[in-house]
């Protein structure tokens, strides 16, 4: 990530993010909470505020459903960050995201019927949304009607299901409108950058801001693994994070007679077949289900082991890898998306071919095998590492690079 130019002095933002952290969604989205938070802090004297689009829910589905009863009690706004003023409207949406042109349209009639918002959104200099095919699109619709830029952040989404995993051209078509109408796009990592470049022809207006950590929070100290190697993972449990090929490679290595606890962090659709498979694979004795965790404890949790390991696929950047390595710990991760954008092979960590067991095996004992002076050596690379990702140097370079693009703002 390469810093650009001094900031003008103030900026009105106002983002739109369906992943925002709502009171009873846990840990996800807080990538967003934390940007937001270092923007407010980046430009004190700008206003930022955030609009979070959440699903209408009728009682009768809430009933039924727990997913739709989250969405049910998901708060009206809230103030973050003592003065960040954030709103969840509320759109009508289909199950399993059909009639999305009606969501959007739904969502920006909520908005529009707001004078809160809508005075945000007449005050803001910029609207930046996360998300292409959703947020983008409703940004696209509130730019034309109050005459502002706006800018497309890419995560992984819009790359991963909507654009190379999913045989739909109107969704392809309804990304390339909104990029192409987009002020700018922000990827965060150049693998990102260069997949929507090569499916959008982007390249004249997309730039790479890495994700970030906060330092404050994750802070640890270099150390060296002791008599045994304690690994760890933390992710949702979905196939894609390939817990499966982590507890395939752990059951060859208990069999070389190698020492090693390993704990997953994390719930989800996957638990109950992965802790089957720890069973069938002997593995019950080594392995623990810690089950879903809160951000407040995740230092402390990763402070406890020696080396992270998550060798998932399609991971657009990956934020729990600077963590980890904040923490002191090496990462193991696959090297078929953003990881190259964080991990250094052999000097911060190990980088994988996507579900291979044999090379997740290799890269455990590789670490195990290393002298303790080798193992502090890594484990301070790491530490030095994940200081070039923070949130406050993303949040910074976004401002320079919408300033760059685009001019002074405000």
């Amino acid at each position: 990530m390469t810093l650009v130019p001094p900031m003008p002095k103030r900026r009105n933002i106002v983002v739109i993010s369906h992943m925002y952290p709502r009171c009873n969604r846990g840990n996800y989205g807080t990538f967003v909470h934390e940007q937001v938070r270092a923007l407010r802090d980046a430009a004190p004297d700008a206003t930022i505020s955030v609009i979070s689009p959440v699903q209408y829910a009728p009682a009768v589905l809430a009933r039924r459903s727990a997913k739709w009863r989250q969405y049910r009690e998901t708060e009206e706004s809230r103030v973050d960050f003592e003065d960040v003023k954030v709103w969840f409207p509320r759109f009508l949406s289909a199950p399993r995201k059909m009639l999305r042109s009606i969501a959007v349209w739904s969502c920006y009639r909520a908005i529009t019927k707001s004078p809160e918002m809508v005075d945000a959104i007449e005050r803001s200099d910029v609207v930046i949304a996360h998300t292409a095919l959703f947020d983008g699109r409703l940004a696209r619709r509130i730019a034309r009607r109050f005459g502002k830029d706006y800018w497309v952040y890419i995560h992984g989404e819009d790359v991963f299901q909507n654009t190379f995993g999913y045989r739909n051209v109107a969704r392809r078509r309804s990304i390339s409108a909104t990029l192409g109408s987009a002020e700018g796009i922000v990827t965060v990592s150049a693998f990102m950058k260069a997949a929507i470049d090569r499916a959008y022809g982007t390249s004249g207006k997309s730039y790479v801001n890495h994700n970030g950590v906060d330092p404050a929070r994750f802070n640890g100290s270099p150390r060296v693994a002791g008599m045994g190697l304690r690994i760890i993972s933390a992710s949702f449990l979905i196939p894609r994070k390939a817990h499966r090929y982590v507890l395939e490679a752990l059951a060859d290595l208990k069999h070389e007679g190698l020492d090693f606890e390993y704990r997953i962090a994390g719930d989800g659709a996957e638990r109950q077949g992965l802790e089957a498979l720890s069973a069938r694979l002997g593995l019950d004795d080594r392995v623990t289900f810690s089950g879903r965790y809160q951000l407040e404890g995740f230092p402390e949790m990763l402070e406890a082991h020696d080396l992270f390991v998550l060798p998932s696929w399609d991971e657009a950047f990956g934020v729990v890898y600077v963590e980890a390595m904040a923490m002191g710990l090496p990462v193991i991760a696959a090297y078929d998306a953003g990881a190259p954008d964080i991990v250094t092979e052999g000097v911060d960590g190990f980088l994988v071919p996507p579900r291979d067991r044999a090379a997740v095996a290799d890269a455990i004992r590789s670490y195990a095998q290393l002298s303790d002076a080798d193992k502090a050596e890594m484990s301070t690379n790491a530490i030095e590492k994940a200081h070039q990702f923070t949130w406050d140097d993303n949040a910074q370079n976004l401002l320079r690079i919408i300033e760059r693009a685009g001019g002074d703002i405000g």
